[in-house]
Formats: C-alpha cells, sequence, structure tokens
C-alpha cells in the first residue's frame, strides 16, 4: 500500500463488484487541485498476479498534483478466469465510475484509461467496446525489458 501525504492527498477505497468475491477500486486525488479528468488505472501481473496498489508513489504524486485523480481497480486473475471473464470485469469498473462519477467529483468529470504492462493491453481492447461515453484517451504504459 502507498503512503501517501494525508495533507495534500486523500485515498479512499470502494468495492465496485460484488459477486463470489469482492473487487475493489482505490481513489488517489489531491485534497489542493480540483480534478479536471479521472485516470482509470488497471494493474500489470500478466493477468496472472498483481494488484492495484502497484502504481509507483512517484506516478500518483506526478498526477494528482497535475489535476487528475487516479481511480485503480483490481480485476479477477488468470488462469482461474478465462480473458471474457476478465474483461467483464475491466467493463464493469469503467461502468461503475461512470454510474458514481458524479458523487465522487459532483460533475461528470472525464476519464482515460490507464494500464500498465496488462493492464495497458486491457485498456487497449476496452477502447474498443461500447460505454455510455467513450474515454478521452489510452494510456498505455508498457515496460520494455532489454536483455542482453
Amino acid at each position: 500500500m502507498h503512503s501517501v501525504n494525508s495533507n495534500k492527498m486523500s485515498l479512499e477505497t470502494f468495492c465496485y463488484k460484488k459477486t463470489n468475491i469482492k473487487l475493489y477500486a482505490t481513489l488517489y486525488r489531491s485534497k489542493q487541485k480540483t480534478t479536471h479528468a479521472t485516470l482509470l488505472y488497471f494493474h500489470g501481473g500478466g493477468l496472472l498476479f498483481g494488484k492495484r496498489t502497484d502504481l509507483p508513489e512517484y506516478h500518483i504524486n506526478k498526477f494528482c498534483n497535475a489535476g487528475y485523480s487516479i481511480l485503480a481497480f483490481d480485476y479477477s486473475l488468470a488462469p482461474i478466469n478465462k480473458l471474457s471473464h476478465i474483461m467483464a470485469d475491466v467493463s464493469d469498473a469503467i461502468n461503475w465510475y461512470l454510474d458514481n462519477r458524479s458523487n465522487l467529483f459532483y460533475s461528470k468529470c472525464p476519464y482515460f484509461l490507464f494500464g500498465r504492462s496488462a493492464g495497458a493491453y486491457l485498456c487497449l481492447i476496452a477502447g474498443n467496446m461500447n460505454f455510455p461515453e467513450v474515454p478521452n484517451g489510452i494510456l498505455s504504459y508498457l515496460w520494455l525489458c532489454i536483455c542482453s
């Protein structure tokens, strides 16, 4: 879990989906800046592992200080779940944000999809799905490994 400066940042956790397991989302936002847009973050881990709290604190601080909030989501993992089930979680997460953003931000705050590694892959797939409102963009944060 990240240690955020409680004087500058707020951190809230929500249950966005209840099935046989509960899936959570953590909202990071600045207490000093107005949120101009929200980044819906999906973690990496090859679809096999990872957690919503894996985004480096440096990125959380940079985005939040620039006026973006980050809503980081859990999703079901493989191999127990097939890609179709994982994508259903991603879709439910995005729709949960669209249904709840007015309560979170008191406005219809625009959103971007933001994924790291496997999460970037999920965001690129989600970018082709039908939502009541399309994302303003996709931030694909892929790891490159050059082995010698």
